[in-house]
C-alpha cells in the first residue's frame, strides 16, 4: 500500500537530534530532503559530514566553513542563513582537486550542535553524511568506516534495485568487503536474508553502533513491484531482528508498507475431534497459541472464539492479540468469517490471511514464502499449493471483503473464492501441512509422530 512519505517525522520523532547518514542508494538526497522538509516545519537544522562530499552536492545550500568550535561571527552567520530561510552546510576546509568539502570529527560536530543550542535556546538538528558509496546503490564498510561516535542515530541507505540481482564491483562500494562480511564467494545473488546478515552484522551496517535501536534503514528506490516487495521482505525480517525499516521511493515521493492481518477461526465445537482443539498440545504449546505465534510476524493476529470460549483463553497465552467474540458460532464457520471480517475493518489493510487453529504445524519457511507471492501479488487471491492440491492460510485482499462479509452457512470463503478463481496465484511449497486439516484423532496421531510432539 501506498503512503504519504513521511520519512522525517519517522527520524525526528524522538528526542535525539543527532542523524549519521551511512550506506548508498540515495544518502545525499535522503538527507536534503530531510532537511528541507524540516525547514518547512520550522525547525533549525545543520549539515555536516565526517568524511568528504562533493561541493556540487550542495551548491543551493548555504556553506559555512568554521574551525572545531564556532566565533561569534559564526553564530551570527547560521542566524542569518536561517532566517533567510536557507539550510547551512559546515565543513573544515576544501580539497580543490577533488572538488570535495572536508568535514570535521564526529565529537567536534556534536559540540558545535550544542554550542549551537545554547546560543539560539531552540533545538538544532544535526544531519551528517559519515560515508561515501561513489554513487553505488550498496556499500560495505572499509576499515575506517564509518565515521561516527557512540551517539546519535546511524541511517542506513540501501538502493532496492539491487536486491534479488547477482552482485558484481559495479554495483557494491567496497565489493570484497561484502564477501567478507557474509562469507560469500563472487558471484552470489543477494536475496532478503544475505541483506538482513549484512545489516546486523558487527562487521557491516551495525560496525561501531552497538545498539540497534539506533540503527535506520531506509530502502530506497522501491518504484517497481518486484523490487519492492524485495523491500519488504527484507524489512520483515530485519524488524524481527529489532531494527526499524523503512520502504521508500524519494523519486515519487511514497513509502510503502504491507498493512496484512491473520484473522485466525476457532470458534467451533470440534465435533470431530471430540475434544477443544485449540486446546491440544502441540509441544511446549497448543494448537491456539502454536498457531498464533506462526502468524505474528506478518501484522496484526486476531481469534474469532465462540464455543468454550473462558475455557480456551484460561488456558491460553495470546499477549497482544486480538479476541472476536462470535455468539453465533453455531450458525458455522461463515458466522465466524463476518464477526472476523467485521471487526478489522476499521484498519486500512491490504488484505487478510485466512487460517485455522488446526493447522498449528505448518513451516515458517512455508509462511516466508507465502509473503513473498503475497507481497508480488496483493491484489490477488494467494493459495498455497502441495503437490497440485491447494490449501491454506487463503490470503484475500481487501477489495473482496464486502463479499466475505456476506457469506453464511459453513462454507466460510469458499464461495468467494470458487466466484474470483480468474484472481487466484498459487505459490507452490514442499509443505503437506498446507492441505492437512488435524480435526481428527487419527490425524493427530499421525502429525503428532511426524512432528515428534511432546
Amino acid at each position: 500500500m501506498e503512503h504519504e512519505l513521511l520519512l522525517t517525522n519517522w527520524l525526528i520523532a524522538g528526542d535525539e537530534k543527532v542523524h549519521y547518514f551511512i550506506g548508498g542508494g540515495g544518502k545525499t538526497s535522503t538527507i536534503r530532503h530531510v532537511a528541507e522538509t524540516c525547514l518547512e516545519k520550522g525547525l533549525k537544522v545543520l549539515i555536516a559530514t565526517t568524511t568528504k562530499v562533493l561541493i556540487s552536492e550542495f551548491t543551493d545550500y548555504h556553506t559555512l566553513q568554521v574551525g572545531d568550535r564556532l566565533t561569534k561571527q559564526d553564530l551570527e552567520a547560521l542566524r542569518a542563513i536561517w532566517r533567510a530561510g536557507e539550510i547551512p552546510v559546515l565543513y573544515r576546509s576544501t580539497w580543490p582537486e577533488k572538488k570535495k568539502y572536508l568535514g570535521h570529527e564526529p565529537e567536534v560536530l556534536e559540540a558545535i550542535r550544542r554550542q549551537v543550542e545554547e546560543y539560539l535556546h531552540e533545538q538544532v538538528i544535526l544531519l551528517v553524511e559519515a560515508d561515501g558509496a561513489r554513487n553505488r546503490p550498496l556499500k560495505a564498510p572499509y576499515p575506517h568506516e564509518p565515521v561516527i561516535s557512540e551517539e546519535g542515530n546511524v541511517v542506513v541507505l540501501i538502493g532496492s534495485e539491487v536486491l534479488g540481482e547477482r552482485l558484481d564491483p559495479d554495483m557494491v562500494y567496497g565489493y570484497e568487503n561484502i564477501l567478507k562480511v557474509l562469507r560469500k564467494d563472487a558471484p552470489f545473488i543477494l536475496g532478503a536474508e544475505e541483506l538482513a546478515n549484512l545489516v546486523v552484522h558487527p562487521e557491516g551496517y551495525m560496525k561501531g553502533v552497538h545498539n540497534k535501536k539506533r540503527l535506520k534503514v531506509i530502502f530506497n528506490k522501491s518504484e517497481s513491484q518486484e523490487k519492492r516487495s524485495f523491500a519488504l521482505e527484507c524489512k520483515r525480517l530485519l524488524e524481527k531482528r529489532g531494527v526499524d525499516c523503512k520502504v521508500i521511493s524519494l523519486l515519487a515521493k511514497k513509502e510503502y508498507e504491507m498493512c496484512l492481518a491473520t484473522l485466525v477461526l476457532a470458534a467451533g465445537t470440534s465435533s470431530r475431534m471430540g475434544r477443544d482443539k485449540q486446546t491440544l498440545s502441540c509441544g511446549e504449546m497448543n494448537f491456539l497459541e502454536k498457531t498464533v505465534s506462526l502468524y505474528q510476524d506478518f501484522g496484526e493476529v486476531s481469534v474469532v472464539l465462540g464455543h468454550n470460549l473462558d475455557e480456551i483463553m484460561a488456558q491460553s497465552s495470546l499477549p497482544g492479540v486480538q479476541i472476536i467474540e462470535n455468539p453465533n458460532y453455531r450458525q458455522g464457520m461463515g458466522s465466524s468469517l463476518v464477526a472476523g471480517v467485521q471487526a478489522l475493518q476499521e484498519l486500512k489493510l491490504d488484505g487478510i490471511w485466512i487460517t485455522f487453529c488446526d493447522m498449528p504445524h505448518l513451516k515458517e519457511e512455508t509462511l516466508a514464502k507465502l509473503y513473498q507471492y503475497v507481497l508480488a501479488n496483493s491484489n490477488r487471491i494467494v493459495l498455497p499449493s502441495y503437490e497440485g492440491r491447494r490449501g491454506h492460510p487463503a490470503y484475500v485482499p481487501a477489495d473482496l471483503f464486502s463479499e466475505l462479509l456476506a457469506v453464511q452457512g459453513d462454507v466460510g470463503a469458499r464461495e468467494v473464492l470458487k466466484r474470483h478463481e480468474d484472481r487466484i496465484t498459487f505459490c507452490p511449497v514442499l509443505d503437506q501441512a498446507v492441505i492437512e486439516d488435524v480435526d481428527q484423532k487419527e490425524i493427530l496421531e499421525h502429525v503428532r509422530e511426524r512432528e515428534a510432539w511432546k
